[in-house]
């Protein structure tokens, strides 16, 4: 595929539909004694696809060569309260975020108990493990209160800094209105 799904075109290799010739990564792992699983973001979906009621071609447990998926379909989910999918079923988070609940952290969560399964059962059998988090794409929700004690332990005086970038770029955007009039 030569871009997103959002973004298909007519073009030759743009369809956001991988060719027959070509296989992927997971299931070319699967067929070789991997065990698989992606968590998080999958964004490989064609657009018509991302119905809970399919097709599930190109969903990650479908065609997508995933024996196992804890995510979402498509770029961005809601952190706090996601749609989420356990395989091709909807499921819904364990508890909610006044109760702590952040996807990264259940994704993370899903993540270990899985990789553990798998070195009990198949000690020797190799595994992959796709993991993209979504807070690293729009719309960025990283857990309550960790903005704050980033600014803290990291960057001290951060929010003077941002205060003074505020105001320089407020005055700069006068001065360049007053100079284009």
């Amino acid at each position: 595929m030569g871009g997103i799904t959002e973004i298909a075109t007519g073009a030759p290799g743009y369809c956001s539909v991988p060719p027959n010739s070509m296989s992927p990564l997971a299931r070319t792992l699967k067929l070789n004694g991997y065990s698989t699983a992606q968590f998080g973001k999958c964004h490989e979906v064609p657009v018509w696809q991302t119905s809970p009621a399919g097709p599930f071609d190109a969903w990650p447990a479908g065609g997508g060569g995933f024996e196992y998926f804890y995510g979402f379909i498509g770029g961005e989910a809601n952190q706090w309260y996601p749609t989420l999918y356990e395989g091709t079923t909807p499921v819904e988070p364990k508890k909610t975020p006044e109760e702590g609940y952040h996807l990264v952290e259940d994704m993370t969560d899903k993540a270990m108990a899985w990789i553990s399964q798998q070195k009990a059962l198949a000690p020797d059998k190799p595994f992959f493990v796709y993991f993209a988090p979504g807070a690293t794409h729009a719309p960025h929700h990283v857990p309550k209160g960790m903005g704050r004690q980033v600014q803290g332990q990291v960057r001290p005086g951060l929010g003077q800094a941002a205060r003074r970038d505020a105001s320089h770029d407020r005055r700069s955007s006068a001065s360049f209105r007053r100079t284009a009039s």
